[in-house]
């Protein structure tokens, strides 16, 4: 009956639900990824349907089942469920009943906020003037900023974002590449406030250019 399936999924989350919020944890960058990807206009909000979609997707990579079971304790954890997932407070940690850790997502919002400060202090590395900045330098630079940046004070943590920016695996972050992507996400958050996009707004310039 009812009150059996429920007992069933209890059971489940009971026996899963530390697997499932650990690989959402270690994932939270790609999950991030994913809803920026839907959530145009960073709303930090997603129909369940539409985070269902980027949970599952092939980067992040859960079954059907654990979605299933995750959605679930997202809805008991909410006082009024309404199909909405606040995706950045759930990677954040702070939905208290989920208990997601978010030290490298803390991170990443960290590295978003002072990305300039942070490319000052990696051209002070760049004595050969090459453009690039090592693995040691990435996590040296980080832990040893002056004032210290909140979130980016765990070594673990900066570990994690420079494996996310080293896309390549090269051992070593283009700082030009890095400029780009920190500002483009800056700009795009604010276009997104305003009702467009990077993206469209390209896409306009390139057919005015053509006509």
């Amino acid at each position: 009956g009812e009150g059996e399936e429920v007992n069933y999924l209890d059971l489940c989350w009971k026996i899963a639900g530390k697997d499932i919020l650990g690989s959402l944890s270690s994932k939270c960058l790609l999950v991030l990824k994913g809803c920026r990807k839907i959530d145009e206009a960073r709303t930090e909000v997603l129909e369940e349907a539409a985070f269902r979609r980027v949970l599952l997707s092939e980067p992040v990579g859960f079954s059907a089942f654990q979605v299933e079971l995750l959605l679930r304790e997202l809805a008991r954890a909410a006082q009024e469920w309404d199909g909405k997932v606040q995706y950045d407070q759930v990677l954040s940690g702070q939905v208290r009943q989920l208990k997601v850790e978010s030290k490298v997502y803390g991170a990443w919002k960290a590295m978003e906020v002072h990305w300039k400060a942070i490319v000052e202090k990696f051209l002070s590395f760049d004595t050969d003037y090459d453009g690039e900045v090592t693995e040691k330098e990435f996590r040296e630079g980080l832990l040893k900023m002056k004032p210290p940046v909140d979130g980016l004070t765990e070594q673990e943590a900066v570990d994690a974002i420079f494996r996310e920016l080293d896309a390549e695996k090269t051992g070593t972050l283009d700082l030009e590449d890095f400029m780009w992507r920190m500002a483009r996400d800056a700009l795009e958050e604010a276009m997104g406030a305003c009702g467009v996009t990077v993206a469209s707004e390209m896409r306009k310039e390139g057919l005015r250019l053509a006509d």
